[in-house]
C-alpha cells in the first residue's frame, strides 16, 4: 500500500514559489515537519544545500537555480546539522590527468566507521 509518509520524493526545479510547493505536498498527505532538502548549484563549485521542514520550506526566499528538492526522511538521515554526530569525509578519485580531478563529500557518523578525520579514498 502506498504511504506519502514512508516515501521520498525528489523534485527537479521546484521553484521559485517553494512555499507553493509545500502547501501541495502537505496537502497530498505529508506531515508539515516532514523533512527536506534543497540542492542548488549541484555538481558546481558554488553548491549548497539547505536542510529543512515542509513548513521552514514553505517560508524559503532566494534559493538559487537550478535546484533538486528532496523530500522524506532520507534528508532528515543525510542531515548533519541535524544528527550532531557527523563528520565530512573527502573522498577523491586519484585522477592523473592535470585537467580531471573527482571529489565526492561524505557526511559518515563516526559511529559507524572507525574513528577517522578527512580521509581519502579511490573512487
Amino acid at each position: 500500500m502506498f504511504d506519502p509518509a514512508r516515501s521520498t520524493y525528489a523534485i527537479y526545479m521546484p521553484g521559485p514559489d517553494y512555499g507553493r510547493t509545500a502547501r501541495e505536498l502537505v496537502h497530498s498527505g505529508l506531515d508539515a515537519v516532514t523533512p527536506c532538502a534543497v540542492v542548488s548549484n549541484a555538481g558546481r563549485g558554488n553548491e549548497e544545500t539547505r536542510f529543512l521542514t515542509l513548513a521552514e520550506l514553505a517560508l524559503a526566499k532566494g534559493i538559487p537555480a537550478p535546484a533538486l528538492l528532496i523530500v522524506g526522511e532520507v534528508a532528515k538521515e543525510q542531515s548533519p546539522g541535524r544528527r550532531g554526530d557527523s563528520e565530512e569525509v573527502e573522498i577523491s578519485g586519484g585522477a592523473t590527468d592535470d585537467y580531471r580531478h573527482d571529489e565526492l563529500r561524505v557526511y559518515a557518523s563516526p559511529a559507524a566507521h572507525a574513528p577517522a578525520t578527512n580521509r581519502t579514498t579511490a573512487l
